[in-house]
């Protein structure tokens, strides 16, 4: 019986350990497809239509259209707005699980053609690295426009824009106290970084087309690029 009681014992220590490494494993694959995100999106893909089967160029979205800001950060992540452009959930973008891709088209419409977010809580008074990962058609052009927060009726403490032509990643003007540059990611995918520093805790960034001449304000026609997330890291 003592032999026996071994045995057994032995065989359920066995079939525990197996299942601690099954769950391990599970466990692992599911970390790594949530930092991997969810597979690449092609600009092939891409709708140009609504599902009523009117043009995309014909209707902007607003805030309240849009996902669930990106999240999964040790900061609060929102929407802070979006002017002229259809947006429209592609899948998960190469940041992580948690940050969808966004196909934006300009509309037809004159004006800013651009999505905004918030980003509350980051390390202030410290330099910090805020990086957006866009895809977009050759020949495309975008403005970043950031800053931190600022004081009722004042100005931030620090902002800046930069004109960038996406292929080959090329940043054509720049303004302000950041500095913003390009490096070609995976998958066709060009990663924005933004060095600065926030006075209080606050980022606001938004991201933009730009039509002829460069000019942020233009009539939209069919322009387009896919957000795929942002990225902070420290230094």
């Amino acid at each position: 019986m003592t032999g026996m009681s071994g045995s057994i014992g032995r065989t359920a220590g066995l079939i525990g350990a197996g299942l601690a490494v099954l769950i391990l494993s599970f466990w692992i694959t599911l970390t790594v497809i949530d930092s991997t995100g969810g597979g690449d999106v092609s600009l092939t893909d891409v709708p140009l239509t609504n599902e009523d089967g009117t043009p995309r160029t014909a209707r902007r979205s607003t805030v309240d259209d849009l996902p669930p800001a990106p999240s999964g950060y040790p900061f609060s992540v929102a929407w802070d707005g979006i002017d002229g452009l259809n947006a429209r959930v592609m899948g998960s973008g190469p940041t992580g699980a948690r940050n969808p891709a966004l196909s934006l088209v300009a509309t037809r419409e004159a004006g800013l053609h651009r999505l905004g977010l918030q980003l509350v809580g980051v390390p202030a008074n410290r330099s910090i690295r805020v990086t957006a990962w866009v895809k977009a058609p050759q020949g495309t052009r975008i403005n970043v426009d950031i800053r931190d927060g600022k004081a009722r009726g004042g100005e931030p403490k620090n902002s800046g824009t930069a004109a960038i032509d996406l292929w080959p990643g090329t940043v054509l003007a720049s303004t302000g106290n950041v500095r913003t540059s390009t490096e070609i990611g995976p998958g066709d995918w060009v990663k924005v970084p933004v060095q600065m520093q926030s006075g209080d805790g606050v980022v606001v960034i938004y991201l933009g087309l730009l039509g002829p001449g460069n000019t942020p304000a233009f009539s939209g026609n069919g322009q387009q690029m896919i957000f795929g997330g942002l990225e902070l890291t420290m230094g």
